[in-house]
């Protein structure tokens, strides 16, 4: 079920997958956070991204031009 869920992210962009040789001789798909949603996790200064431009967006047109 994880599988298919984690498929259909890796569809989308959201997880990165790749396919690893397992040891008994198969394959796995290893995934991975894609470039994309690493912009919606929080940076060394605790603030993401995405958080960085709602709080941004909200403040009005003249505070952010300085008229």
């Amino acid at each position: 079920m994880i599988d298919r869920i984690l498929c259909l992210l890796a569809a989308h962009g959201i997880v990165a997958c790749r396919a690893v040789a397992s040891p008994h001789g198969g394959v796995e798909r290893v995934y991975s956070p894609a470039p994309a949603p690493k912009l919606l996790t929080k940076s060394e200064e605790g603030i993401s991204l995405a958080l960085r431009c709602y709080s941004w967006l909200r403040t009005p047109y003249n505070s952010r031009h300085g008229e």
